[in-house]
């Protein structure tokens, strides 16, 4: 179940990411009746239009009843990912290694829209709070109306008491040139896509505990 909180547009936001701030705003604390409410299984998800009416903010919390080290590997299961994230046709791994990688994402979205981009994703994994991060890249040659202008974001994975996740998403997307009558693209890849993926992702990744916690008996 996905309980969605709005906000109001944070103006400086927009001047932090043209300076190239990925992280600015991506703060959320969760309240004590939030938490509650993600102990229980909802997703809380707040969005945001930052200064143009078309650069958006998502953040989500969920829990996922599987450890974080298995929930870390398989969202950098690249070649796995289309299997299960909404929209996503496939994905190139150009370059990949410990620390992270560098792919070119292929989203096949709804009137037969396509969408491309290129990202370098780093990975942490020395702190108690695992993340793997994006940053959007040039990618020479893609048409403006398939490029996305730029989008940066994380996904923050911190074990529990028992040996679960507390899941913490963020992102922040600016598509750049959006041809008339497409602005309904925004919304949904802001909105419909990101519960979509984190919903698909817990979804994934409980069943492959369950199949785990089977073989193992």
């Amino acid at each position: 179940m996905a309980l969605t909180l709005r906000f109001f547009p944070i103006a400086f936001l927009c001047v932090a990411l043209q300076l190239g701030s990925a992280w600015a705003g991506s703060d959320w604390t969760l309240t004590k009746p939030e938490r509650k409410l993600v102990d229980a299984g909802n997703l809380l998800v707040q969005t945001a239009t930052v200064g143009d009416e078309y650069i958006k903010v998502a953040k989500a919390y969920l829990k996922i009843k599987a450890p974080a080290a298995d929930v870390f590997t398989l969202i950098t299961d690249y070649e796995r990912l289309p299997q299960f994230m909404p929209n996503l046709e496939r994905i190139d791994v150009l370059s990949r290694d410990e620390n992270g990688a560098k792919v070119n994402y292929y989203l096949s979205l709804p009137f037969n829209v396509k969408k491309r981009y290129r990202l370098q994703l780093n990975y942490d994994t020395t702190l108690a709070e695992m993340r793997m991060s994006w940053q959007s890249i040039p990618w020479a040659g893609v048409p403006p109306e398939e490029s996305v202008k730029d989008t940066q974001g994380f996904w923050s994975l911190t074990a529990t008491k028992d040996n679960e996740t507390l899941l913490y998403y963020y992102t922040l997307t600016d598509p750049g040139y959006v041809a008339f009558g497409l602005g309904w693209v925004v919304e949904y890849m802001t909105e419909r896509v990101v519960v979509q993926l984190l919903e698909n992702t817990k979804n994934e990744a409980e069943n492959q505990a369950k199949n785990q916690r089977k073989q193992e008996q």
